[in-house]
């Protein structure tokens, strides 16, 4: 893997703690977020072909409390996966409207 700056030396050991299919063999920043820090992982597989990750570190000046944030992310998606699998007639829009 190419040379690391600071934070992406600590989006590697970050990396560390999760299982991967194939081998990292390129981390690069991602975006143009100015909150959070984000990185695309390269994984090369068996077969030769690659698999791609992001990565993503919360801001914890910003979100100071990452575990109910994540909790609530989990909560909203898996309401909407669930409107969304529902049949047509029961579901009467397919998007999410903000008021």
């Amino acid at each position: 893997m190419e040379h690391l700056n600071k934070k992406e030396e600590i989006c590697r050991k970050v990396a560390e703690n999760f299982r991967f299919a194939g081998k990292i063999t390129k981390m690069s920043p991602y975006g143009s977020g100015h909150i959070n820090d984000t990185f695309m992982l390269t994984c090369e597989l068996e077969d030769g072909s690659n698999k791609h990750y992001i990565l993503q570190r919360m801001n914890d000046d910003i979100f100071r409390n990452p575990k109910e944030l994540m909790e609530n992310v989990v909560n909203v998606t898996t309401f909407l996966r669930k409107k969304l699998l529902q049949p047509a007639a029961i579901r009467s829009v397919r998007h999410l409207t903000l008021s």
